[in-house]
């Protein structure tokens, strides 16, 4: 989120003509770059805890017998 209100402020300032020239692209892309990357980090860690909980197989209860066998 911050990146992407960075992104706001760097249009702003080269709005304005307060930047140096090739500043804003360099730092606005650089940004953007990160703001996407770990917005897909978080998607993935979103999805690899989930996919935790499934693998953990655990039993909802413990059986105290069992059947035996027909033989």
């Amino acid at each position: 989120v911050l990146s992407f209100a960075q992104l706001i402020y760097i249009f702003v300032q080269f709005s304005l003509g307060r930047t140096v020239p090739g500043w804003a692209s360099t730092v606005g892309i650089v940004s953007l770059l990160f703001g996407v990357l770990f917005l897909i980090l978080g998607v993935i860690g979103i999805y690899l805890a989930r996919v935790y909980k499934v693998l953990q197989n655990r039993p909802q209860f413990i059986v105290a017998e069992t059947a035996q066998p027909l033989d």
